[in-house]
């Protein structure tokens, strides 16, 4: 049985046993004897043991609580001996990693904080492929106008953890997690600080010498403190104002998405007050294969549901000011998202096919001699039930379905008509029937069948409100065109309900 001790690294408290205390506490105390002459010392300190307890907490598992010296000496081997420090250097930041303490290991990617214009992605990635973030930043304004920059970069920047240790700094630049790596970091992070100051000195002296030093600097630094303050309390609240929006929008989306996809027809508005649209639906028509059809649905989810729930997230930091770490989910998340961007394209290509080739078939329809000088054209109420609302599941479309999602019924669809004089004394009736196929073959059988009927009674003729098709055919744009030709000596008289219906 060994005795366990409780200590307090970096702010966690491990277990760990009273062996593994021993050697860990000589370790730390050969390192503070080895730096305890240099500048930064505490925050060299704080950067080593900072990186021990995550260690740590890598090795700590459900069914083992307690830190051992076999742990210890492994950390220890990992970060070396304050001894393996060889000699003086020169901390510059105009080479950083060049030197020979800057040691290789694995790379991981985070955002970096100290490269950033707006979220750090840019520095990030470009030290993770090891290029100028400035050329990662140029193909991101190219992506903006190619219309998925925006979208990508938001996506990165909630999945992708902002460095904040600099452990996770050197992991990001693919330097090995020492001793020597990470004193020189922090070296190079207060020379930065040193020289900042510097400059700002400088131009304050610039600014401010010919001002006596006492009243009008103590004036200045009070009205910069108000204007900040001031500026920090507005930047919160426009934060906020956007953040609701963001999450109002965010939320309006999803929600007719996840509508759109599994409970039912959208209602967009039409002039019968009921323009819905369903993907499933939809989907049905447009692809004949089952299994495409799932496919789109997968797609559509994962492509359209993921930047949505991203665009709430965002909502809720800028609301909260709260710091989220996703890590492996978040990579996840996006690769999942690639994943739907890749199903997406490949459902694309696989339906753009089916609308290549173009077929369309003429017949000219001439009626016996009309005496009367006015021909009465009305709709035939008789040929179909006008739309319910049951019966609109794409009728954005100008589309319904009859079989209600049923593998056998048709599809309907309204015809256009289009009246103009002719020189003849005959009444002509030309029907242009139209459809696409992904071979001329196939956009021939579309366009043979489809369906529409007319009628003649004397002077009245009587239009069928709707053509038709097979379900079986899949929607491939089809279209009916009705042209009346009408001699110069007659009139047509149009019933309101034709009228709204096909003109």
């Amino acid at each position: 049985m060994k005795k366990t001790l409780s200590a307090n690294i970096s702010g966690i408290v491990f277990h760990i046993d009273e062996d593994a205390y021993d050697k860990l506490n000589h370790y730390l105390g050969s390192i503070r004897r080895h730096f305890s002459a240099d500048e930064g010392c505490e925050e060299i300190i704080s950067g080593i043991e900072g990186r021990i307890a995550e260690m740590f907490q890598e090795r700590i598992k459900d069914n083992r609580q307690v830190i051992s010296i076999d742990d210890v000496k492994e950390v220890i081997g990992q970060l070396g001996e304050p001894e393996q420090i060889s000699g003086e250097e020169t901390y510059t930041k105009e080479s950083p990693g060049t030197g020979p303490a800057a040691e290789k290991g694995p790379k991981r990617l985070y955002r970096d904080p100290d490269d950033k214009y707006i979220g750090g992605v840019c520095g990030g990635l470009g030290a993770f492929f090891q290029i100028d973030p400035t050329w990662m930043r140029i193909l991101f304004l190219v992506g903006i106008f190619a219309g998925f920059g925006i979208v990508l970069y938001l996506i990165l920047w909630i999945v992708i953890p902002k460095a904040r240790t600099t452990a996770e700094k050197l992991e990001m630049r693919g330097e090995k997690v020492n001793l020597s790596n990470i004193e020189r970091s922090i070296k190079e992070d207060i020379q930065d600080i040193k020289r900042n100051l510097k400059d700002l000195s400088e131009e304050t002296k610039d600014a401010f010498k010919k001002k006596s030093p006492d009243t009008n600097d103590n004036a200045l630094r009070s009205v910069l403190q108000a204007i900040i303050a001031v500026i920090g309390v507005i930047f919160r609240i426009v934060g906020a104002i956007v953040g609701v929006v963001v999450i109002l929008l965010g939320v309006l989306l999803l929600t007719t998405l996840v509508t759109a996809l599994f409970f039912g027809p959208v209602s967009i508005g039409s002039p019968f007050n009921a323009w819905l649209f369903s993907c499933p639906h939809f989907f049905s028509v447009l692809f004949t294969a089952h299994w495409m059809t799932s496919l789109a649905t997968i797609a559509l989810v994962l492509t359209a549901g993921i930047p949505l729930v991203v665009l709430i997230y965002i909502g809720l930091k800028l609301i909260f000011s709260f710091e989220g770490r996703f890590r492996g989910f978040g990579i996840f998340l996006f690769f999942l998202w690639m994943v739907g961007l890749a199903l997406s394209i490949f459902v694309s290509i696989n339906a753009a096919r089916e609308f290549t080739a173009h077929r369309s078939i003429r017949t000219e329809n001439v009626f016996e001699a009309i005496p009367s000088s006015t021909i009465y054209l009305d709709l035939d109420q008789q040929a179909g039930q006008m739309i319910s609302v049951n019966d609109y599941p794409f009728g954005m479309l100008g589309l319904w379905d009859t079989s209600q999602l049923e593998s056998t019924g048709d599809i309907r669809g309204i015809p256009r008509l289009r009246i103009r004089e002719h020189a003849g004394d005959e009444v002509k009736l030309i029907l242009t029937k139209e459809s696409r196929g992904g071979s001329y073959f196939r956009a021939t059988q579309k366009t043979e069948n489809i369906r529409y009927m007319f009628s003649q009674q004397d002077s009245l003729l009587r239009l069928d409100p709707f053509f038709s098709f097979n379900r079986s055919d899949g929607w491939r744009v089809q279209k009916v065109l009705i042209e009346l030709l009408v001699p110069e000596d007659k009139s047509v008289e149009i019933s309101p309900e034709l009228r709204r219906w096909m003109l």
